[in-house]
C-alpha cells in the first residue's frame, strides 16, 4: 500500500508596511476579520513601503524587493498586503489604484494595497472606547461622535493631542500602533460597529473578505 502524500501546509499572508510596526497592526485587522487566517498572517519588516511621492526609480526597486522577499517565503504565499498611507486627502483613491497597479504589473499575485486615509490613526479613531483601553490615562479623551475620519486633517496628530490631555509623557505614538490595533482588533472580533465612517476602512475589509472567501481552512 503506497505511503500517502504530505498534507500541504495552507498558504500564508504576507503584510508589509511603511514600518514593522504598521504591518503589525495590519495583520491583527486582517485575522480580526478573516479569523480562518489567525495564525497564518506574517508581518514582515522589509521592505518597508515608499511614501507617495517617491521617484519612479525608487518605486521599481523597491517593487522588486518586494517580489523578491514573496518570493522567498519558506512557506506557500497565498496573499499580499502593501500598506502606504495616503498622507493627505485622497478622495479619488490614486495611491491605492496606482500601488495596486504597480503590484500586478511587478508580478505579485493576489497582492492588495492597504491605503488608510490620511493616516492609519484615523481607523484607530473608529473606534474610540477600544482605543482608550490602551492606557488608562486615554479614557474619555477621544470624540465618540459619528464623524468621517477620512476627512481629519492629520489623524496622527489629533490622537496624540487627544491622548495626551492628561499626561502628555503617555500620548500616543506610533511605536503603541500595534498594541492599538489588538485592541480594536478585539473590538472587531466581538461585533463592535465602526463609530463614524471611512471609505479607506471599508475598502481593506472588502479585500479581506475577498481573500477570506477563498482561504483553505488550517488542518
Amino acid at each position: 500500500m503506497g505511503r500517502a502524500a504530505p498534507r500541504r501546509s495552507p498558504a500564508v499572508a504576507l503584510v508589509f508596511g511603511e514600518s514593522i510596526n504598521d504591518a503589525r497592526a495590519i495583520s491583527h485587522l486582517i485575522e480580526a476579520r478573516c479569523p480562518a487566517l489567525k495564525g497564518r498572517v506574517h508581518p514582515l519588516p522589509r521592505p518597508i513601503s515608499l511614501q507617495r511621492s517617491a521617484s519612479g526609480p525608487k518605486v521599481a526597486k523597491w517593487l522588486d524587493q518586494l517580489r523578491r522577499a514573496v518570493q522567498a517565503h519558506p512557506q506557500a504565499v497565498g496573499y499580499v498586503f502593501v500598506n502606504r498611507d495616503a498622507d493627505e486627502s485622497d478622495q479619488h483613491w490614486l495611491v491605492k489604484q496606482s500601488t495596486n497597479e504597480e503590484l500586478i504589473n511587478a508580478g505579485i499575485d493576489n497582492a492588495h494595497a492597504v491605503v488608510p486615509v490620511e493616516e492609519i490613526e484615523a481607523w484607530w479613531l473608529l473606534f474610540p472606547t477600544a482605543t482608550e483601553a490602551m492606557r488608562g490615562s486615554w479614557a474619555g479623551t477621544l470624540a465618540k461622535g459619528v464623524r468621517n475620519v477620512d476627512s481629519i486633517s492629520d489623524p496622527k496628530r489629533e490622537l496624540v493631542r487627544r491622548t495626551g490631555r492628561r499626561d502628555n509623557r503617555k500620548s500616543y505614538s506610533e511605536a503603541d500602533s500595534p498594541a492599538v490595533a489588538a485592541l480594536v482588533a478585539e473590538a472587531i472580533g466581538a461585533g463592535t460597529e465602526p463609530l463614524g465612517s471611512s471609505a479607506s476602512f471599508d475598502r481593506f475589509l472588502v479585500a479581506v473578505d475577498g481573500c477570506c472567501r477563498s482561504a483553505p481552512r488550517s488542518p
